[in-house]
């Protein structure tokens, strides 16, 4: 360990944190201050568990050989802005677990990563801020017990895509180009029945919808699996998915203006729904 914390809220700034064995800072229940440090050739640059909300701001995080930023789902609504990272095994904000109190992922600063599924419990309001890119590794998805706003903008949407895909976010799994994104390479965002009031406007879902030997819908084989109609899709764009683009099972959404493209199978697939879709593409599936 570089710097250990743990249940401490200390202030690091102007410092350099290099080449120690496994964690250049690790936080444990720790609201330290980061700022305006070099933390590099760690294995994880910034370790946050049990719920510690940092503040990192400023740093140079580079050439750690895991996460330059990792999260349990305790901790992730650490404040992170204003670092370059770059240069490591994984370039992202790696996230993991079940959120069991609101949250905001809102850096900007590289894309967040679910590393291991994350679950959003009911009554729980995972809110994705503008121009915000979430990536996932293989074979992960986001359930939706509770609430996701996912509100972007024309100008800043909001991506939930492979971390292979170097289009958005830059080279997140720190390969160069030795691999590309292809359809099928996450599972998907599953909205249950439980979820209410979600919001998925100027976003953009692609290469998700796996599928393989035993795993069936809701699980898998769609890009979005939509149980509730208390969601809301707009300006937004689904595509490239493994199979289904968007399932729905027993629940009518809205889904306008939005493009839902180039699909492994159908574009929307509709099971005891009266779902409302309007001014909206569906080609190329």
């Amino acid at each position: 360990y570089g710097i250990y914390v743990s249940s401490a809220s200390p202030t690091i700034t102007a410092s350099v944190i290099r080449n120690n064995g496994s964690y250049g800072i690790y936080l444990s229940s720790s609201n330290a201050t980061i700022s305006n440090s070099t933390i590099s050739g760690n294995v994880y640059g910034i370790y946050a568990v049990n719920s510690s909300t940092a503040t990192i701001t400023g740093n140079t995080i580079s050439g750690n050989t895991s996460y330059a930023i990792y999260l349990d789902a305790s901790s992730s609504n650490t404040s992170i802005s204003g670092n370059a990272i770059s240069g490591g095994g994984q370039n992202g904000i790696s996230v993991t677990g079940t959120l069991a109190a609101s949250t905001t992922w809102g850096s900007l600063d590289a894309p967040y990563v679910v590393n291991s599924s994350v679950t959003v419990s009911s009554g729980v309001t995972l809110t994705i801020n503008p121009g915000v890119v979430v990536k996932f590794a293989s074979l992960y998805r986001l359930t939706i017990k509770g609430i996701l706003i996912a509100d972007g903008t024309p100008s800043q949407p909001i991506y939930f895509t492979s971390w292979k895909d170097d289009s958005v976010g830059g080279d997140t799994n720190g390969d160069g180009s030795a691999t590309n994104p292809a359809a099928g390479d996450w599972y998907n965002l599953w909205f249950t029945s439980t979820s209410t009031n979600n919001i998925l406007d100027n976003v953009v879902v692609r290469y998700g919808g796996w599928g393989g030997y035993g795993c069936n819908i809701p699980d898998c084989n769609t890009s979005l699996s939509i149980e509730t109609s208390s969601l809301t899709i707009s300006n937004s764009t689904v595509e490239d998915s493994g199979n289904y683009g968007i399932y729905v099972s027993s629940a009518s959404p809205t889904i306008t203006a939005s493009v839902i493209r180039n699909n492994g199978s159908y574009g929307i697939y509709l099971s005891s729904s009266n779902a409302t879709i309007s001014n909206s593409t569906i080609s190329g599936n």
